[in-house]
Parts: C-alpha cells; sequence; structure tokens
C-alpha cells in the first residue's frame, strides 16, 4: 500500500537515504558549494531478465520500445555505438548548494560584449559568472531587460522591457553567446542582464548600447532561423514561431533532376541528357513544388552531390566527372553546375516560402565511388587509398574545410541566403556502412574509432559556424545513441 492508504497498490518506490558529509568525502557543505552528480535511469518494461535486444530493424519493432530494458547512464545509453568520455566526463551533473539565508548575491559579469548584429538579432557574448562574489559556484538563470534609453540606475531596470529568456547558464567560467532576437532595423537598444543564482539572488547589472543594422545592410526581412530564446524550438530573427515540416529533396529523382543545368549520364539510352534543356518525361519541377507546398512542407534537405549515380557505363569516368551529380571532382575542383542547381533551388524555396538544409557530403556512395569519383582518392588529388583511412586522414580534414568554405560563399552570394536554415555536416557520421577503421576493431562498440570521427565532424562543424555563424549546424547521427557522448 501506499502512505496513509493500505489498499493502494504500489506501481513503483520512493527510497530516502541519509549519510553524513563525510561518507561522501566532503565537509559540510555551505552556501556556493558544489559537487558532481550523476543519473541512471534503468527501465524495466517486462520484468524478469534484462532484455537489451535492439529491435530497430525487427518485425516487432512498431510493438514497443527499441530496446526494451534499456540503461542510460546521464545522456549514455548501455546499448550504444559510442562510450561516454570522449571530449570529458560529460555524464555528470554539477549540484550546487543554496543557502537562501546567507545573503549572498552572484558576481558581476564584467566583459559583456555585443556582437554578430543584423537588422533583427545580436549576440550577448560573455563569461558565465560564478554564483558567489568570491568565486564560487554557479548561476542558475539571466534577467535580461531592454530600453531605447540607457539603463543605467534602478529605476530605469524597472521600467525597461523585459526580454524573456530560458537560457540555461553555462558552468561559470565558459563563454556565453546568447542571442536576443525580435529587434527592429535601423535601431538602437540599450540592455542590461543581470545573473540570478538558485535562491532568486540578482547580481549587479552590465550594461551595453548598440544600434541594428538597416534594411540595405540586411536584406533578409528577419526570416533567418535561430533557436527560440524560449526553448527547443525555432523562431525567425523577427521572433516568428516555426515548426519544421520536412522533405526530403533528392538530386537526380523525377522533377528535381530538371533543376540541374548539366549534362547526365542515361546509361538505359546509351546517351548524356541535359533535363533542364529538354523536359524530363514527369514534366516541370514546378509541379512537384506545387505539392510539397499545398501539404505543407516548409523545410527540404538536399544534397549537392551525389557520388555513386549515373555511373555505370559512363565513358567520361574516372577522369571527367560530366555526366555525374558531382560537386568536387579533383580537390579543389567545384562544379558551377551544382552552384546553379543551388541557386535555383534557394529562388525556388524562396517564392514558396520554404527553408533549406544543405549537406554537402553525400557518404551513403563514398565507397561505391571510390577511385571513380573524387576527390579523396590520390588519384584525383586526395589522400587516400582506401576510404576506410577517411576519418584518421588530416588532409580530408582539410578538403572538407575547404569544401565547406566554398559552400558558404555559394550560399553567401545566392539571392537569398536567409532562406538557407543550416548546413548538415556529414550525414550519418556513425554508420558503418561505408567506412570503418581498423582502429576500431578492439572494442564491439569500436568507441576508439568513433572517438576519432567525433573530433573530425566537430572539427569541421566549428570552422563552417565560424565562416557562417547565422545558419544552424546540424550533425545527425544514425542507430540507437541516445545523445551527447560523442
Amino acid at each position: 500500500g501506499t502512505v496513509n492508504d493500505d489498499s493502494d497498490i504500489d506501481t513503483g518506490w520512493t527510497s530516502e537515504l541519509f549519510m553524513p558529509w563525510s561518507a561522501l568525502g566532503i565537509t559540510t557543505p555551505t552556501h556556493g558549494t558544489t559537487i558532481g552528480m550523476n543519473f541512471d535511469l534503468i527501465l524495466d518494461d517486462t520484468g524478469g531478465t534484462r532484455d537489451l535486444v535492439s529491435r530497430r530493424y525487427s518485425a516487432t519493432r512498431w510493438d514497443g520500445y527499441a530496446i526494451r530494458d534499456d540503461h542510460m547512464v546521464g545522456v549514455h545509453s548501455s546499448y550504444n555505438e559510442t562510450t561516454p568520455g570522449i571530449t570529458g566526463p560529460i555524464n555528470y551533473a554539477e549540484t550546487m548548494f543554496v543557502d537562501a539565508r546567507a545573503g549572498e548575491t552572484p558576481a558581476t559579469i564584467n566583459d559583456l560584449v555585443i556582437g554578430d548584429i543584423t537588422g533583427y538579432s545580436a549576440r550577448m557574448v560573455f563569461t558565465s559568472p560564478t554564483a558567489t562574489a568570491d568565486g564560487r559556484g554557479h548561476v542558475s538563470g539571466y534577467q535580461i531587460r531592454y530600453a531605447g534609453s540607457p539603463i543605467t540606475t534602478t529605476q530605469d531596470w524597472l521600467n525597461a522591457d523585459v526580454y524573456e529568456n530560458r537560457y540555461t547558464p553555462r558552468l561559470s567560467g565558459k563563454l556565453e553567446n546568447l542571442r536576443y532576437i525580435g529587434l527592429e532595423p535601423s535601431t538602437t537598444y540599450s540592455i542590461a542582464i543581470r545573473p540570478v543564482d538558485a535562491a532568486g539572488n540578482l547580481g549587479e547589472m552590465t550594461t551595453a548600447t548598440f544600434t541594428t543594422q538597416s534594411t540595405t545592410q540586411d536584406t533578409s526581412g528577419g526570416l533567418r532561423l535561430v533557436p527560440s530564446p524560449l526553448g527547443r524550438t525555432l523562431t525567425t530573427e523577427a521572433g516568428d514561431p516555426f515548426l519544421v515540416i520536412g522533405d526530403h529533396l533528392g538530386l537526380s529523382w523525377a522533377h528535381t533532376r530538371q533543376m540541374f543545368p548539366g549534362d547526365v549520364w542515361d546509361n538505359t539510352n546509351k546517351v548524356y541528357q541535359n533535363y533542364d534543356q529538354n523536359m524530363p518525361i514527369e514534366g516541370a519541377y514546378s509541379s512537384y513544388f506545387d505539392e510539397l507546398q499545398a501539404r505543407g512542407v516548409n523545410t527540404m534537405r538536399v544534397f549537392i552531390e551525389q557520388q555513386g549515380t549515373q555511373t555505370e557505363g559512363n565513358p567520361n569516368l574516372p577522369n571527367d566527372p560530366r555526366g555525374t551529380y558531382w560537386l568536387e571532382h579533383n580537390a579543389g575542383q567545384y562544379n558551377t553546375e551544382m552552384r546553379a542547381f543551388l541557386d535555383t533551388l534557394i529562388d525556388e524555396a524562396h517564392a514558396r516560402d520554404m527553408y533549406l538544409i544543405v549537406s554537402a557530403f553525400s557518404t551513403w556512395y563514398y565507397r561505391e565511388a571510390f577511385g571513380t569519383e573524387g576527390p579523396w582518392a590520390t588519384n584525383f588529388g586526395g589522400p587516400l587509398t582506401t576510404i576506410d583511412d577517411f576519418f584518421q586522414s588530416p588532409q580530408t580534414l582539410a578538403i572538407a574545410k575547404n569544401r565547406m568554405a566554398e559552400v558558404v560563399t555559394w550560399v553567401h552570394e545566392s539571392p537569398h541566403p536567409e532562406r538557407v536554415l543550416g548546413y548538415e555536416i556529414i550525414n550519418e557520421w556513425n554508420g558503418l556502412r561505408w567506412t570503418e577503421n581498423p582502429e576500431g576493431d578492439g572494442s564491439a562498440d569500436r568507441a576508439v574509432e568513433l572517438a576519432t570521427r567525433a573530433a573530425w565532424v566537430g572539427a569541421v562543424a566549428r570552422y563552417t559556424k565560424a565562416l557562417d555563424p547565422k545558419r544552424l549546424l546540424i550533425n545527425h547521427i544514425i542507430g540507437e545513441n541516445r545523445g551527447g557522448p560523442v
């Protein structure tokens, strides 16, 4: 029975545990003391023997959880292709003890800089402060206010407008980069920010003043998509909420192939076809976009290379990429026809109030196309004699960075760059179909190899973000990975 009612049937249990602080190896905590905590989640769907069989591809995959009795340590799943700790002990929460009677207030933010100013948003960049003036603990939130005139006094603060946010502060000493959206072009703003601890104590305010870009400088109309300050959703820079309803736009598929202005090899008829100049049998691509728009699709993910297609019987390969959907053949040799395809796609997206996720690496075909299409193999100026060394070669990292720099330039110089939601950096990078290096052979989860991949992908992602901070990055995985270890 439950408390005070023996007739109830328990469906779970609660336990309280008391122990001296010395048992944890610490002295009695005071205000600002921090300790690390770990969290285990043990799922038991069926009772009895623990069931860790993955049903992701089985006939019963719709009948219940993919893994019936999973066990997650922090963010780490026991059925996982990775292990925690690749970039540090990420599975621990930092917990701070707060004594509301202590009269402590958070330290003042002393390095606030306003950066990345557009017509409709800006970024507040500063170091996350400690929860006490003498350098202990971490804050739990930020109060932010804004006005059209300087905020210098307490009364100015009370009169200013509240900037609603749910930003979770990083640990003290880490760099914060908070987005401030919903602004008007050609407008001067004064903002003030105050850190808040878990007891609700406010630190001193830090202020800054800046002016947004004009509509001549920023022609986006506030349409760029950004993470919402109020949670894990998207919004436009102008402040309009956005829900992604997506479609995968397959280059070479019916309709979309008409948007590519180059020749493609037709092995059935042993000729080169140009569907841009000669209407394909399915008709104009506009009918496809009409249907997408009618069904509410507002986001399209598209590859801008498609190695491995239009290769069978192609008389030009491997020396000439003509007839294929190529982005880069020899290292550093980029396809102007693919750029034209992307420009057309961005125009179409703008005309229909849609957004694009651009994927510049079609890895699904990399093993099949290796040595036939570039730029990774030695015969195309690349470093590899086998695709299985892809993530292990620093030269592939350099080629990938140069590729992303080229693609970012294409986007920036397109008529409507605001219609690009972001870039996908190596789709399904943890999958084992297209590359598998011997360094992963030492364990069933291939953790060493996955760590190398994670470092490679992270390096390309950070480089791309530095080139284009106004767009999002997507690093997605495949399989039963639950989240954050890599």
